[in-house]
């Protein structure tokens, strides 16, 4: 069997890397040097093996941990003359488990490269021969750039909903100065992101389980700091590797954020499989939601993007018009029921575990269902209630 490699690194690098991997039994797919190309050439040409050279720079480890957490069926091989103990360990926490030398002959290199092939692929076969249910390990970031509009009440209805459907959700709360996730789920914890951090700048998941909090829901909370002046002490590599730490064990993992693209929204922009952009139907929530997708277009990420249309109401502004405004589609309308989500809120206990047959409710059932890729049962609703919920089905199913 063909093995089909791809190079990273210089153009320098790539081309000894080219020199020594010379077989007819291997098959060098692409080659990159931009760091922002690497998991889009990878999904391009699906490598069984992916060789970056350690001397590319500091990017290098951010790479690999990228490819190992994001590509995870290409397996990553690291080449250096230098591996140190230091180098080692960042590695292996990276997902690197290979290590040839730079500076080699094709004679050495190729058996090894192919030995590495097959161990791997005897791996991931009896992987999926074992496996029931393939975690997901899905992140759902969030995002909207505008206050009050409801990413907090999306974010919380959205991680009860996936529950419901039997799968594991952690809700990270990421407003790192006013939070308030556990409000709206009724919690009240000492147990804080910011207690987490101080214990281990770098936690394992044992430390980060120590400060989950547990709602009744099935739903696994990290709270936000609580008090403001804890923010300053949390930084965005902390928040990958917690992310990153989390992903083995989650099916989905939902990033309740600010509406800032600061560094530790950079971060979760990066590591997250789905970008959920929430705005409102008026003009000036419309107008930063188009900032924000214009953004989000420079950062490479806008195939992420869902836009979620929150708090529709009847303004005389149809999706048609929302998405020639923002000239993007929309992907799901969340109807707005004022008297239901402040009662949720006051009472600490979301409407996704109430109102089982009010059209907010369902219109989240449904969103959950859809990104879970369930279907639907609609059989017990009225005639009235599934007209409702077929037009917002439309809106997603039209693009």
């Amino acid at each position: 069997m063909e093995i089909k490699v791809l190079l990273i690194g210089t153009d320098e690098q790539v081309q000894n890397m080219s020199r020594v991997v010379k077989s007819s039994d291997i098959s060098i797919v692409g080659t990159v040097k931009n760091e922002a190309m690497v998991l889009d050439e990878i999904g391009r040409k699906l490598p069984d093996i992916v060789m970056i050279c350690y001397e590319m720079g500091s990017m290098v480890i951010r790479i690999c941990q990228q490819i190992y957490l994001l590509r995870p069926r290409s397996v990553i091989v690291l080449l250096t003359d230098n591996l140190t103990p230091e180098i080692l360990q960042k590695s292996i926490q990276a997902g690197v488990h290979y290590f040839l030398p730079y500076t080699s002959t094709s004679d050495k290199i190729v058996p090894q490269i192919k030995a590495v092939h097959t161990k791997e692929s005897t791996r991931l076969l009896a992987m999926e021969n074992t496996s029931n249910v393939a975690r997901k390990s899905c992140v759902i970031m969030v995002l909207g750039t505008k206050g009050g509009i409801g990413k907090t009440t999306f974010a919380v209805n959205l991680a009860i909903k996936l529950t419901k459907l039997k799968c594991k959700v952690a809700l990270l709360d990421f407003d790192m100065q006013f939070g308030d996730a556990s409000t709206y789920l009724g919690i009240e914890s000492k147990d804080t992101l910011a207690e987490l951090l101080q214990e281990q700048a770098y936690p394992t998941i044992d430390i980060i389980r120590k400060y989950i909090t547990m709602h009744k829901s099935g739903v696994n909370l990290l709270c936000a700091p609580g008090s403001p002046e804890f923010a300053d002490g949390i930084s965005a590599p902390q928040i990958d590797k917690v992310i990153s730490t989390l992903r083995t064990y989650y099916d989905y993992i939902i990033l309740d954020t600010t509406s800032s693209f600061n560094e530790i929204n950079l971060t979760c922009i990066d590591v997250s499989n789905i970008i959920m952009f929430v705005s409102g139907v008026d003009i000036s929530s419309l107008k930063n939601t188009k900032k924000g997708l214009s953004l989000l277009e420079s950062l490479q990420a806008k195939e992420k993007v869902k836009i979620i249309i929150n708090k529709e109401a009847q303004l005389g502004i149809n999706i048609a018009d929302i998405e020639k405004t923002l000239g993007y589609p929309v992907f799901f309308s969340i109807p707005y029921d004022f008297k239901i989500s402040m009662t949720a809120l006051n009472k600490g206990v979301p409407f996704a575990m109430e109102y089982s047959s009010n059209p907010l409710n369902k219109g989240y059932e449904m969103l959950a269902s859809t990104i879970d890729g369930k279907s639907y049962d609609k059989t017990s609703e009225s005639n009235t209630k599934l007209k409702f919920l077929d037009n917002i089905k439309n809106i997603w199913r039209r693009k």
